[in-house]
């Protein structure tokens, strides 16, 4: 379950999601659509309780993000 994304100050977007111990993770994002997720992280080692993910995105674009569990 990834938690809606948080926009900061800088214009970051912040990905936010519950983690378990042990596990490792990988963020994909799409840019427009539902059809080309492509991994913009991977291995990214568990921080239980939850992990954050910090990216930039430009702010024309539109972009979808999905969690994944290694």
């Amino acid at each position: 379950m990834l938690w809606a994304p948080q926009i900061v100050e800088t214009g970051d977007v912040v990905l936010q999601w519950p983690s378990a111990p042990g596990k490792l993770y990988t963020i994909e994002a799409s840019i427009g659509d539902l059809s080309s997720f492509q991994p913009i992280a991977i291995n990214i080692p568990a921080t239980p309780p939850n992990n954050s993910y910090r990216t930039v995105i430009p702010e024309t674009l539109r972009a979808f993000f999905r969690v994944r569990v290694q």
